[in-house]
């Protein structure tokens, strides 16, 4: 498994990149994510314009994705229904909207 660094939430979490994921309350932000099911741990790494997240849960029925859900939901500081996955239901790469209207 790869160097995840310094760049974790959860674990070590560095909050110096989340500036550039950051957005008004009240707003909305599309991002795009590469999901690595099956990992030892659960993570969100800032990678360029990209955000890594590893989950625990396997890709099966889709458990990698609601296990993305909360986990984007907690890093991003929303409710889970505020996380939707709108291209990638089935793929490692997907794009999500966050929604912090409510």
């Amino acid at each position: 498994m790869e160097n995840l660094g310094s760049e974790l939430f959860g674990r070590g979490f560095d909050s110096r990149r989340l500036h550039e994921f950051a957005f008004p309350k009240g707003g909305m932000k599309i991002i795009n994510v590469r999901v690595i099911p099956n990992a030892q741990h659960e993570a969100v790494r800032v990678v360029a314009d990209k955000i890594k997240v590893y989950v625990t849960a396997p890709a099966v029925a889709g458990k990698a994705n609601q296990a993305l859900q909360a986990l984007l939901a907690d890093f991003f500081g929303v409710r889970k229904r505020a996380v939707t996955i709108i291209r990638g239901e089935r793929s490692r790469e997907k794009i999500v909207r966050i929604d912090t209207t409510d």
